[in-house]
């Protein structure tokens, strides 16, 4: 049972000081409803335009992974391309070392068929294909770090957004019920008055 208001004191031509008193409260109340209605348009309008933000956001991020992915592929198969390139070197100099070999044995006598020039340019030769291989590993190495450490920060960023999401979701809700709470304490002080 709520309050008691002299709303129902009209008598005859005359009002009440009471009865004039609660219709104002009363208009006041039902203007204060429609104002905190009007607040729930604009609260839902504020969080679509936060959503739309966001699922951009998300777009453009998954656009970069799919660039990043797309530059790690190329980078693997440029890797690839590059030790291709340097295993063919080391087969095609054994092979023209192997023919000078056979050529200067041929043009000369079993006396002179070691040259020492020849051994020496043999072993500069491994060498330098030995450590174009190591190189090649090692940029090989790297190039996993970085693709892996990258993955790893995608992993990130994109919990990053769903963490984002989430607590928009979670504002988004406090403000409609907030909203929910006032028309219902407000609805609640107009019963009183009618």
């Amino acid at each position: 049972m709520g309050k008691w208001h002299p709303m129902s004191g009209n008598f005859g031509l005359f009002q009440t000081e009471g009865s004039i008193q609660a219709e104002k409260a009363r208009k006041s109340l039902q203007d204060q409803i429609r104002n905190v209605s009007l607040r729930e348009e604009g609260v839902d309008e504020y969080f679509g335009n936060l959503q739309e933000i966001t699922d951009e956001e998300r777009f453009l991020f998954d656009e970069g992974n799919r660039i990043q992915r797309d530059k790690n592929i190329q980078a693997k198969e440029a890797s690839e391309t590059g030790y291709l390139n340097s295993l063919e070197t080391f087969l095609a100099d054994s092979y023209n070392i192997k023919n000078e070999s056979d050529a200067k044995i041929s043009r000369a006598n079993f006396a002179n068929a070691s040259d020492p020039m020849s051994a020496f340019r043999k072993k500069i030769r491994r060498k330098s294909i030995q450590d174009a291989e190591e190189n090649q590993r090692f940029k090989d190495t790297s190039l996993n770090y970085n693709i892996a450490s990258g993955e790893l920060g995608t992993r990130s960023n994109r919990l990053g957004l769903d963490r984002r999401e989430l607590q928009i979701g979670m504002e988004k809700s406090k403000a409609e019920q907030n909203i929910q709470d006032q028309l219902f304490q407000l609805r609640e002080a107009l019963a009183e008055y009618t």
